[in-house]
């Protein structure tokens, strides 16, 4: 604290840095705290707008529960289906084989 007020940096700096890891945990703990649906995917697009690094770790670390609420919302609330390939409205696509669902079956693709 004293090397910030001594350089001028007081209020300006977090009080702590997180790991990438220690970042995806809280996400995805914020996330999981959600109702669903169009609560998550709005949650998912300000994640993207703000640190696309921390979006792309969340969604690669659950690609089954969380490609379904990045395509659609109403698919988001767990109607069983199969992960076939997503777009988004940006052109990101990304896909998870029914094969693969769970693993890190999913990839952004230019």
């Amino acid at each position: 604290m004293r090397e910030r007020a001594e350089l001028g940096l007081t209020g300006r700096l977090p009080p702590a840095v997180l790991t990438l890891d220690e970042q995806s945990e809280r996400a995805y703990g914020h996330l999981r705290a959600m109702p669903g649906g169009v609560a998550r995917k709005l949650f998912l697009e300000h994640l993207h707008d703000r640190n696309e690094t921390l979006y792309f770790t969340v969604l690669s670390r659950h690609p089954a529960e969380l490609l379904p609420v990045v395509a659609d919302p109403l698919v988001g609330g767990g109607t069983g289906q199969s992960c076939p390939e997503y777009y988004s409205p940006d052109g990101r696509k990304a896909s998870c084989p029914a094969a693969r669902c769970g693993s890190e079956g999913w990839r952004k693709r230019a």
